[in-house]
């Protein structure tokens, strides 16, 4: 996503992960939080991430 550098808000960026991270049972998805983010269930625990303003920071 950072590398085709293609205009994206947090919603669409959202709908791509979810797209392509589906059958990962590892992420888990708040649909009702007003900030967009997921969740990763790491073997220590689980971690949120918040994806506004994740493609600004990888670029």
């Amino acid at each position: 996503e950072c590398r085709l550098n293609r205009a994206s808000d947090a919603k669409q960026f959202r709908v791509r992960l979810q797209k392509e991270l589906s059958d990962n049972t590892n992420i888990s998805w708040d649909k009702f939080s007003k900030e967009p983010h997921f969740t990763v269930a790491h073997y220590a625990g689980k971690v949120s991430y918040q994806i506004e303003g994740m493609m600004e920071k990888n670029k």
